[in-house]
């Protein structure tokens, strides 16, 4: 097994290949997860694996695959694939020694899940690290929505990873994220929101945000609105200031997609006065 991470600037790691990314972060870098980007290079496909700021075992890694049941996630015969990620380190006072927490869980029917959380405070707010979702050992699916997001009003985790056939199938998920603090102080980084946006696109599209700002993942959903498809491409990227771009694809790149993002803003201006 060989991983060859490339680091793109600081937070930014890209792989093209046929194996899974691996990265190992340093003790200090609590990695939110700001954008993934997971992409087939040799056409669409029946998906079994995607994973996006998984866990291995070691408090700091992080890891990103794609895979289909033929070959699973690093299989003998990869397909090859181009991965990236966007994560920013996340640090005191935001950090907490109960930040980090997951979910997990399975559904025998393919339907979505939904999962109740402890109820946040007023000074909190949810942000991704990541998610794993892994169906039928062997299986080969097709997608018609995939998607996590946090409810506030009825504190819960909606998971989607759902075809149209959904007697057939099974799924499990691990979904990590993180309670941040907010940091509502004259001074430094201040989280702002959770902000949502939903909309319609075709292949990809470039969102204008409705509050600008760098900013976190919170959640998304893609679902396709004519049906289930093999997949080619899934990305969001929240990162750039007056937009976000979204990808859900098949290779025939035509269908039209219902979408949601949620998001939280870092605002820095405090920080400078």
């Amino acid at each position: 097994m060989s991983y060859k991470p490339i680091p793109i600037r600081s937070g930014v790691w890209g792989y093209r290949g046929t194996d899974a990314l691996f990265l190992d972060l340093t003790g200090t870098d609590i990695p939110a997860l700001a954008a993934f980007d997971l992409a087939y290079l040799n056409g669409d496909h029946h998906v079994q694996t995607l994973i996006a700021g998984g866990k291995t075992g070691e408090p700091s890694s992080f890891l990103l695959g794609l895979g289909d049941g033929d070959n699973g996630l690093l299989g003998n015969q990869r397909d090859p694939v181009e991965l990236k990620a966007v994560y920013y380190p996340i640090t005191p006072p935001h950090l907490t020694r109960t930040s980090e927490r997951s979910i997990s869980g399975s559904s025998s029917n393919r339907q979505n899940s939904i999962v109740s959380i402890p109820r946040l405070a007023a000074d909190e707010v949810f942000v991704l690290r990541g998610f794993e979702f892994q169906g039928t050992q062997g299986g080969n699916h097709h997608l018609r929505k995939v998607g996590v997001r946090y409810h506030s009003i009825r504190s819960e985790i909606r998971v989607d990873f759902v075809d149209d056939s959904p007697q057939d199938d099974r799924y499990a998920y691990i979904i990590r994220y993180f309670i941040l603090k907010r940091g509502d102080h004259p001074r430094g980084l201040i989280l702002r929101g959770v902000y949502s946006q939903s909309f319609e696109f075709t292949d990809s599209a470039r969102i204008p945000k409705t509050n600008r700002g760098n900013a976190l993942l919170a959640g998304f959903n893609f679902e396709f609105k004519d049906g289930d498809h093999h997949l080619r491409r899934i990305a969001v990227d929240v990162q750039p200031t007056n937009e976000f771009g979204v990808v859900f694809t098949d290779s025939q790149t035509n269908h039209g997609v219902k979408a949601s993002v949620d998001y939280v803003v870092l605002d820095w201006s405090g920080a400078y006065r």
